[in-house]
């Protein structure tokens, strides 16, 4: 990873993480590394994704930004992603609504089960 892409995710995260841990330690919430460490990789696609964005702006930040195939694939996985999900949904009718469901919401159940 290039340090134009590591050091602004370092910053971020780390302020992120001691965010994390002030609303643990406020909340006696319990410290969960799987967090913390998710944080890190979230701080980096925003910092990639920010930096994708402003080098179709800036022609020069383009030619610094290597190494980032990763996010390049992960940002197309998530554009395939969130324009397929409606064809599916709105031309296809898919996944089909149950009769108990409202607007992809449950309807409570009666007390008699029906």
């Amino acid at each position: 990873m290039d340090s134009i892409i590591f050091l602004p995710s370092a910053a971020l995260s780390s302020v992120v993480i001691i965010a994390y841990l002030i609303i643990c330690w406020r909340t006696s919430r319990r410290f969960d590394l799987w967090v913390m460490l998710s944080v890190v990789v979230y701080c980096a696609g925003v910092v990639a994704g920010g930096l994708l964005i402003l080098s179709t702006l800036i022609t020069g930040l383009r030619a610094r930004l290597s190494g980032i195939d990763l996010y390049i694939f992960m940002a197309g996985i998530a554009v395939i992603a969130i324009s397929a999900r409606p064809i599916f949904t709105d031309v296809f009718g898919w996944p089909k609504q149950s009769a108990a469901t409202t607007n992809g919401e449950a309807t409570p159940l009666k007390k008699d089960g029906g």
